[in-house]
């Protein structure tokens, strides 16, 4: 029971509202203090002898002190500022009746207006300070009007403990709001400074957040973009201008396929964008090229994930690395083992002819050796001639073969230095030096004027064209008027060099076998079967290719060969 009587001249507390607690507290104040303030002025006033009045005094102060019970019925009900309002217009009726009940201004009640202002302000709002100041003003106004043209009832005013007590309560209530709000305004101002300061520190923590953030990101090799839904970028990391060597403000507000240089990969990633528009937060990985500002293809692996969903981002966030040095050297690696596989290919079947065809001569040397060794014993003169030729025949094919085969194995070494070779003056050298050979076959020679210059070892690609006339000299046939044409053309913006004869032609099966070590067509023909497995290792070291072009037996063979400018 104590508990709750004490509760009820306690100040209700809104946890959800920390002002209207406040104003609950100061008018809890002025209503404690009236409490009690009632009856000490009554008994002030008996003790002070001002009996005459006293009955309507008694009244009106005995009303207000009703009424305050009320005011505190609606303030515990969460209705703070009409109990604010209703407490001011009462005790500000209240002092109005009790001055004019006293006959003059100069009653102690008119301090009461000062009350009225101070509370005016700190339980209802800083606006209703003017209000009712103005009020308080008007009606001291008037009542000071109504006093000197004698319109109030005639002055009761002595010095009585009543008015001391007045003032006393007065200056009690204005000193307890007075403190209560400066309090109050210290506390607040103490709670600014704290707040402030711990604004501060965050903001501190988060500016060097940002700093080692952006520390991070202008310095990390990979670029960041951030991008809309439609692929139009609004940021760029400073990685992508070392990447791409685009500006960023060249590449802000652009779309990100402008910059992609293969149809495929245009459409690849409009896949990815609708595969992650329509899954959020999905992560993509893809490789893709995109074209630096100089022109030159870059190879990108990137990552792409949907964070338009996520309100500290709202994009598409794409991260790539430069991977062209990657990819050169994946390609590169897998170009030499190709080239490695085909290499070993060849030196599968090189050990397996070179086995094959040395092997005849030395067979035929052995199987004469034994003959010359029975013709002696018989003492057979007349084949004895025979078998030496025959040895030294087979010896001497041994040594071309191998002579062939040494100057086959330097090919893939260019001994002398490249250089910038006018293949009209070479191929003026390579036929005068088989001219006796062209003259023995009554073959004329036609040299194009449009040969172009080229970049390699000079005595090599003399040996192409000595090799190519001199076969197609060999292989001219019983043609009553055979022809040799050097000459150039142009075939998919490259220039190939051409050597045609009307000789005796190649089948079309034959094209590719021509070109391997020992392959000849007409076994008794002259010659090793390594000129053309050489030629063809010679343009091939240049980084050229050649081929033959022939619509098959007598209709003549053009061989074509093309090499790039390394220079280029």
């Amino acid at each position: 029971m104590p508990t709750t009587f004490m509760r009820w001249f306690q100040a209700p507390i809104f946890p959800d509202d920390e002002d209207k607690t406040r104003s609950a507290l100061l008018l809890n104040v002025v209503l404690n203090t009236f409490l009690v303030a009632v009856p000490v002025i009554i008994a002030s006033s008996i003790l002070g002898g001002n009996v005459p009045r006293l009955e309507r005094i008694i009244i009106i102060l005995t009303l207000a002190w009703l009424t305050i019970f009320g005011t505190r019925l609606a303030m515990l009900a969460g209705r703070v500022a009409l109990a604010g309002v209703v407490t001011v217009v009462i005790i500000f009726i209240a002092t109005t009746l009790s001055i004019y009940n006293l006959g003059t201004i100069r009653a102690p009640a008119t301090s009461f207006y000062i009350l009225i202002i101070v509370m005016s302000g700190l339980v209802i709002s800083r606006r209703a300070i003017i209000w009712m100041a103005g009020i308080c003003t008007i009606t001291i106004i008037m009542l000071l009007i109504a006093e000197r043209n004698g319109l109030l009832p005639q002055p009761t005013l002595t010095i009585t403990i009543a008015q001391g007590v007045t003032f006393t309560v007065v200056f009690a209530i204005i000193a307890i709001l007075l403190f209560l709000a400066v309090k109050s305004i210290d506390e607040a101002l103490a709670r600014v400074r704290k707040e402030l300061a711990e604004r501060q520190h965050t903001e501190e923590k988060l500016r060097t957040s940002e700093e080692r953030f952006r520390a991070m990101i202008e310095n990390i090799s990979e670029a960041i973009v951030l991008m809309n839904a439609q692929g139009i970028v609004y940021y760029l990391s400073p990685a992508s201008e070392r990447i791409l060597g685009y500006s960023i403000a060249e590449r802000i507000g652009l779309s990100a396929f402008d910059n992609l240089m293969r149809p495929e990969d245009i459409s690849k990633l409009q896949n990815i964008f609708r595969e992650l528009q329509a899954q959020p937060q999905m992560i993509q990985f893809f490789l893709i090229q995109a074209r630096h500002k100089d022109g030159s293809p870059r190879w990108l692996e990137a990552t792409a994930n949907n964070l338009l969903d996520l309100d500290s981002v709202q994009a598409i966030v794409v991260n790539y690395r430069d991977v062209t040095e990657r990819i050169r050297a994946e390609a590169e690696r897998k170009n030499y083992t190709e080239e490695l596989g085909s290499q070993n290919a060849e030196l599968e079947r090189f050990t397996y002819t070179v086995s094959h065809d040395l092997r005849n001569p030395l067979v035929t040397i052995k199987g004469f050796l034994g003959s010359l060794e029975k013709d002696l014993q018989d003492g057979r003169q007349d084949r004895i001639q025979s078998d030496f030729r025959r040895i030294e025949g087979a010896a001497d094919k041994m040594h071309a073969l191998l002579s062939e085969l040494l100057k086959l194995s330097r090919v893939g070494r260019i001994i002398n230095p490249p250089v910038e070779v006018d293949l009209v003056k070479l191929t003026q050298e390579a036929v005068e030096s088989l001219d006796a050979r062209i003259r023995s076959k009554n073959v004329t020679v036609k040299i194009s004027p449009d040969l172009p210059r080229v970049y390699g070892d000079s005595l090599r690609l003399r040996e192409v064209l000595e090799n190519l006339i001199d076969n197609a000299v060999k292989y001219m046939g019983e043609q009553t008027a055979p022809l040799i044409e050097i000459g150039m053309r142009e075939q998919t913006g490259n220039s190939v060099i051409f050597v045609r004869d009307n000789g005796i032609g190649i089948d079309p099966k034959f094209h590719t076998r021509i070109f391997g070590l020992f392959e000849k067509l007409d076994p008794t023909s002259e010659g090793t079967g390594i000129g053309l497995a050489l030629i063809k290792r010679i343009i091939e070291v240049h980084g050229g290719t050649i081929w033959v072009e022939s619509e098959g037996p007598g209709k003549g063979s053009t061989f074509c060969f093309s090499i790039p400018d390394d220079r280029k």
